[in-house]
């Protein structure tokens, strides 16, 4: 992804918006039927299956949950990181696009709100007037734990 240094991709899951380092995204996917092989899905280890991404599978996996989401009824896009120990792929409802990293204000999560609540997520974003969650793979995996 030549060009795209200094920006954030901003998407939906159940309706949230979430924005990700063009650093950490490896490849967008069209979610289509069929991509997903949901035979190796386990809900307790979060994965939805296997997805097939130049020529090797990689796990899919639910953060809806991590995030007290309830699932999307549709997935448009398929967005595949970098995670810490490899590439995985995440169903999201939505891609709203790339924009210019000064297009976003970031400010880590308060004190107050992080209080009695452990947080998958250490800032937030404000972009065109509306904060999104700070979407970090590592951190997700660290959540989520090693799949």
């Amino acid at each position: 992804m030549t060009g795209v240094a200094g920006k954030r991709l901003v998407f939906r899951l159940s309706g949230v918006g979430f924005s990700l380092a063009i650093g950490d995204l490896l490849e967008i996917l069209e979610a289509r039927e069929g991509i997903l092989d949901t035979s190796a899905a386990d809900a307790d280890l979060a994965l939805l299956g296997l997805l097939s991404v130049r020529d090797e599978a990689i796990h899919a996996r639910d953060v809806h949950g991590l995030f007290r989401l309830s699932p999307g009824d549709f997935a448009s896009a398929i967005l595949v990181v970098a995670g810490a120990d490899g590439a995985w792929g995440l169903l999201a409802d939505r891609v709203e696009g790339i924009f210019p990293l000064e297009s976003f204000c970031c400010c880590e999560v308060p004190p107050l709100l992080q209080e009695g609540v452990s947080l998958p997520f250490t800032a937030i974003e404000l972009w065109q007037g509306e904060p999104l969650i700070c979407f970090d793979p590592k951190v997700v995996d660290q959540w989520l734990g090693s799949a």
